[in-house]
């Protein structure tokens, strides 16, 4: 059990009730530890004691709030009692103001010591009653205790006090449990300072009102300062022995001992409940998690096949759509690459035409070409490798969904693919540099292709509307292919300009052949290198050698080990289910009785709580 479950939270405690009626000495009473809330102010914040188990045989109190934490000293005597008192009020000034006001920002004091369990009691600030001057204040408070008790896993503990000599008008602590559990199960009425209530007042209090609106309740004698807890606990006793009438309630009724009983029984069902859940949710998990690990299967099984990348396949469909997008950027880059901007407008060729003259050559328009096309490599090289940037995403992204259950081969097969990748990177980078040179080789082809002799004529035909341009003052002309240019900067190169005009004319025919077709042989290549990759086993053969030359595809030890823990787990959480709910039924309230008492008459100092050390030892027995 103990490598199954973790230790459950205990529930909480949250005590509600009007104004001084004893909730802060109760505390006291149930924990053993003389806490210094009763008496010294009025609670205006929440006040969360908590209790921790602490290596420490002293008792070591701490403060916080606001995000802070202050250590306070490491007992609490009568002087410090006082301390302490003033460091909380200081606290709670702090929160809600000087004033009479109250705020939701809780106040925690923590109380560590060996032994202790890890448990949380939570006094609120106590219900004014309703006028005007207070009806801020009562909502304020109404809401925070339902914000406080709502929780299923909390036990709510309604403080009556019984030293007044009338009911009160309303109890509106019982009413508000009411609104979030019907049945009471994990509400209690605590009736305090029972030994200063008259005889017809308590029987009204407790008969009358309490029983009947569906509430247990204990009646209980307030701890007295000056009291040692061990002394309470039997002037509490000798009282519901030998007063005239509390003697006759019955005794399952009375005394902090037989609070912190009811205390634990309702801890324990709740905790029971979240025991068996516990368990279903942990059975259930390690079950799945079963059923997710690697068998010792053979490569050909393990190994994916082509069908992986299928054109069904989600991240293979992402992988046509970028595809596809880096083309469209491609192509855009390519044609743009004719296209200078208006203003520089037949620079480019006016240059090489000027160059060429001062070296005493004739005009090469083929030699042209064979620059501009060689300005493309790096621009097609790039292209390339983001294209084999996006495959490998794509490829680890499927097999480390095929290797979802064989975790242990996914770091080695994203290792392979990406030993692989940078191999196809350079052959797509040496097949780029071959489709240039072949382009180069073949620019006086696409020369006599029929579509570039049409597109060539029907641009130079433009020649002489661009020369009468030239010559007039009008500067703007609308030349197809290129658009809208100012040719006004050319005026000063006439004559080149009708030779610049043709060499332009001819690069923008040739260059919409040429980059269309350089389109379409990196999307064939794109699409026939994947193929060849993964459809036709190349890289699975790859991936088969680098993990078994590796010794990977081997169950790993802490494999073996998980199935054979996961195994023994489920076995265990199998019978622990049903052992919880039949000891869940052979618990009686006789049962936990006796184990209070044998706890109380154990080896824990006599000035300890019956409740805490008792809870103490049914958590021990749990775990």
């Amino acid at each position: 059990m103990q490598q199954c479950i973790q230790p459950l939270p205990v529930p909480i405690i949250v005590l509600v009730g009007d104004r001084c009626s004893g909730k802060s000495s109760l505390i006291a009473s149930l924990i053993g530890i003389k806490i210094p809330l009763k008496g010294h102010f009025c609670i205006r914040v929440p006040i969360l004691i908590k209790l921790q188990n602490h290596h420490s045989r002293k008792l070591e109190v701490s403060l916080e709030f606001d995000g802070e934490t202050r250590t306070l000293r490491s007992s609490i005597d009568d002087d410090d009692e006082w301390y302490v008192a003033l460091e909380i009020s200081q606290a709670t000034n702090t929160i809600a103001g000087t004033t009479n006001g109250i705020s939701n920002n809780p106040l925690t004091l923590i109380l560590k010591k060996i032994g202790f369990p890890n448990l949380t009691i939570v006094d609120l600030p106590g219900i004014p009653t309703l006028d005007e001057a207070n009806k801020e204040i009562y909502e304020r408070v109404h809401q925070m205790i339902l914000n406080y008790i709502t929780s299923e896993d909390r036990i709510i503990l309604n403080v009556l006090s019984a030293s007044t000599d009338s009911l009160p008008k309303t109890f509106e602590s019982m009413n508000i449990s009411k609104k979030v559990g019907k049945k009471c199960e994990r509400t209690l009425v605590v009736v305090t300072n029972a030994d200063n209530a008259p005889h017809k007042f308590l029987n009204e209090l407790v008969l009358g009102k309490v029983t009947a609106m569906g509430f247990n309740y204990v009646c209980v004698r307030n701890n007295i300062d000056l009291e040692s807890f061990k002394e309470s606990e039997i002037i509490e006793a000798t009282l519901f022995e030998t007063h005239e009438f509390l003697s006759k309630i019955k005794k399952s009724m009375v005394s902090i001992p037989v609070l912190a009983r009811k205390l634990m029984i309702i801890q324990v069902k709740i905790t029971s409940t979240d025991i068996q859940r516990k368990i279903k949710d942990r059975l259930n998990a390690n079950v799945t998690e079963l059923k997710k690990l690697p068998t010792k299967k053979s490569q050909q099984t393990i190994l994916p096949g082509g069908n992986q990348f299928d054109d069904n396949n989600e991240d293979c469909t992402m992988y046509k759509k970028s595809l596809q997008t880096m083309l469209d950027q491609y192509s855009v880059q390519l044609h743009s690459r004719n296209l200078e901007k208006k203003e520089d407008f037949l620079i480019e060729e006016i240059m090489y035409i000027k160059d060429i003259m001062v070296n005493g050559l004739s005009i090469d328009f083929l030699n042209f070409l064979h620059e501009k096309v060689d300005g493309i490599s790096k621009m097609t090289e790039e292209f390339v490798c983001k294209m084999w940037n996006c495959v490998e995403r794509v490829i680890i992204d499927v097999l480390m969904h095929h290797f979802d259950s064989h975790p242990q081969l996914q770091d080695s097969t994203r290792r392979a693919v990406q030993n692989l990748i940078p191999n196809k990177k350079d052959e797509s980078i040496n097949w780029v540099r071959e489709i240039i040179g072949m382009e180069k080789l073949a620019i006086g082809y696409t020369c006599i292709n029929p579509c570039y002799v049409d597109s060539c004529n029907r641009l130079l035909a433009q020649e002489t509307t661009f020369m009468d341009i030239m010559n007039k003052n009008h500067s703007i002309i609308n030349i197809e292919g290129i658009g809208e240019v100012d040719v006004e900067h050319l005026r000063n190169h006439l004559d080149v300009a009708r030779l610049a005009f043709d060499l332009k004319m001819k690069t923008t025919a040739h260059w919409k052949i040429f980059s269309t077709r350089q389109v379409d042989f990196m999307a064939l290549h794109a699409i026939s290198a994947v193929r060849k990759m993964a459809i036709n086993n190349e890289m699975e053969e790859y991936i088969a050698n680098y993990l078994t030359t590796s010794n990977e595809i081997e169950e790993a030890p802490e494999i073996s080990k998980k199935w054979q823990r996961l195994e023994e787990g489920v076995k265990l959480l199998e019978s622990s289910k049903d052992e919880v709910v039949k000891i869940g039924r052979k618990i009686t309230g006789e049962t936990l009785y006796l184990l209070g008492a044998t706890i109380r008459t154990g080896g824990f100092s006599s000035e300890s709580s019956p409740f805490v050390y008792s809870f103490v030892s049914w958590c021990m027995s749990l775990y």
